[in-house]
């Protein structure tokens, strides 16, 4: 009977310890699971999905105007600049939002002027540019636009 004791106590404190491997492994593969579907970086940038969104529309139209600004902008096409296209734009939540967007300009005729990257900064309803970026070239601008949209179908 001792023996009988002994033995079903081994066989139950080896189903145990299995049970708990086997619970850590699910805890384990959910956790690294659950990480991999979480959203951005607390703090860093997040892709923007309606680049009709007001906010990010409000902050084209002030890098568009702050462009025609010949004494601020650093590009060459300011003076020529009437309209945008915007491109792409990510947002990030600080003391404010800062809104990074790629941004085409274009003049009376929807002809492109030239193309940038340009972080605005929106601070509880004051904009301001916070980040001049490269300029690059409208076929660069183009070609990034045709591949977005390539990417959308």
């Amino acid at each position: 009977m001792r023996c009988f004791f002994i033995v079903s106590t081994l066989l139950l404190s080896v189903l145990v310890s299995e049970w708990f491997e086997n619970a850590a492994a699910r805890l384990i593969h959910a956790t690294r699971q659950a990480q991999e579907e979480q959203s951005p970086l607390v703090g860093g940038y997040k892709k923007v999905e309606n680049l009709q969104d007001p906010m990010i529309a409000e902050a084209a139209t002030f890098a568009l105007k702050t462009v025609q600004d010949q004494s601020v902008s650093p590009y060459s096409f300011g003076s020529e600049a009437v309209g945008f296209q915007i491109i792409d734009a990510w947002e990030q939540v600080v003391a404010g939002i800062n809104i990074r967007m790629a941004l085409m300009f274009q003049d009376g005729n929807d002809n492109c002027v030239g193309a940038c990257s340009v972080t605005v900064y929106n601070h509880f309803g004051t904009l301001s540019v916070s980040n001049w970026n490269k300029e690059v070239t409208c076929r660069e601008a183009k070609e990034m636009t045709e591949q977005k949209e390539g990417n959308e179908d």
